[in-house]
């Protein structure tokens, strides 16, 4: 079995933790159980990030792509076929494009700022700027920022995603 406990009031370092059943999921066989434990929270905040919906030839960077969290989402956009640019440091280049990433970007030698207009969506795993970081960060297509941006501190126990209006207007937190 394995799942993601945290809406079940945390708990998973003892040895027995109640929890709904609903929170779980048998473990696939193909899985080992080192890698069916971190997939769930890592996993799932990606899913929410990245979403369902086809990213055909979408331009997709993610700040902290390097991570836990950030390495299955490069994956799953790349998978739902957009062209990903992961931003984290340098010594983590290799892995990000280990996982689909088309370009990398060292937000030790670029800041957030110093990048403009280049992507279709924005997943920031690691709350490196704000809303108006964001929407700068977003291509216009004929008129204001009409792609999505997403802000996921790591420590969020849900990532919440805006659409670029949200963000230019300042509802998106």
């Amino acid at each position: 079995m394995f799942g993601d406990i945290s809406g079940a009031g945390w708990g998973g370092l003892g040895e027995y933790v109640a929890v709904p059943d609903v929170a779980l999921a048998p473990l696939p066989e193909s899985i080992e159980f080192t890698s069916g434990a971190a997939l769930p929270q890592a996993g799932l905040l990606a899913l929410a990030a990245v979403g369902e919906s086809p990213l055909d030839g979408k331009r997709v960077l993610v700040v902290g792509g390097g991570g836990g969290v950030g390495t299955y989402a490069i994956q799953l956009a790349v998978v739902a076929g957009a062209m990903v640019t992961g931003m984290d440091r340098a010594e983590k280049h290799a892995l990000m494009r280990a996982c689909g990433a088309e370009q990398t970007i060292d937000h030790r030698q670029t800041p957030l700022a110093a990048i403009a207009g280049a992507y279709d969506l924005v997943i920031d795993m690691v709350a490196r700027g704000g809303p108006a970081d964001y929407c700068r960060l977003l291509r216009r297509v004929g008129g204001p920022p009409s792609s999505a941006a997403l802000s996921a501190p790591s420590c969020a126990s849900r990532p919440t995603r805006c659409d670029a209006t949200q963000v230019a207007g300042g509802s998106c937190r």
